[in-house]
């Protein structure tokens, strides 16, 4: 198995937030309010392939 040349990372990552659950759902509901699902949906449907393919 070849070895992978992965880059390496030389700056400090930022902190991550921690988010409580109050938080996080105040953030779930202020997407749900302001995504429509139905264009979420035709949208992803257009990035789908729907024609089968094979590797030879």
């Amino acid at each position: 198995m070849k070895k992978l040349k992965l880059p390496v990372v030389k700056k400090n990552l930022p902190r991550s937030k921690s988010l409580s659950m109050e938080d996080y759902l105040e953030f779930v509901q202020m997407n749900l309010e302001h995504l429509d699902l139905n264009e979420s949906r035709k949208s992803k449907d257009k990035l789908y392939i729907r024609i089968p393919f094979r590797l030879k």
